[in-house]
């Protein structure tokens, strides 16, 4: 059966379980965008989905070769403890999702509190500037 990207990027994301409107959502897309689609995705789209979706085999998606998932997908060092025997199909999937979001929780506490050092020392500074202005005023009043 010959099928082409619109058909095999359907079939991926009925396996995943999530609805088009949140797999366009979750690749930063309009919605509609699938249903729309003509006969290729663009390069910054399907960066978009395999950066969302690592165990997604990008040849089966582009050219119909291989399976749908990729054999070896990227590990995390927490997934290093999990038996890839321990979790098969869908299991995989969302085990590797998780630890994708993990990651990105991760990495956006650590932004967190960088954010917050920077807004410390800028009400510091700030305050401090403040304080030497109102010092200033006095002495020339």
């Amino acid at each position: 059966m010959e099928t082409n990207i619109k058909e095999r990027l359907i079939a991926f994301i009925k396996y995943t379980g999530l609805s088009q409107a949140k797999f366009e959502k979750r690749i930063g897309v309009s919605n509609g965008f699938i249903n729309n689609m003509r006969k290729s995705i663009g390069v910054e789209k399907l960066e978009n989905i395999l950066r969302e979706f690592p165990d997604l085999n990008r040849e089966w998606l582009l050219y119909g070769e291989g399976e749908m998932l990729r054999e070896n997908g990227p590990k995390t060092a927490d997934s290093a403890s999990l038996s890839e025997a321990d979790y098969s199909g869908p299991e995989t999937l969302l085990m590797r999702i998780i630890e994708g979001k993990d990651a990105k929780i991760e990495e956006l506490s650590r932004r967190i509190g960088e954010l917050e050092a920077e807004n410390r020392f800028l009400k510091e500074r700030h305050f401090r500037d403040r304080d030497v202005s109102d010092a200033g005023s006095a002495v020339a009043g």
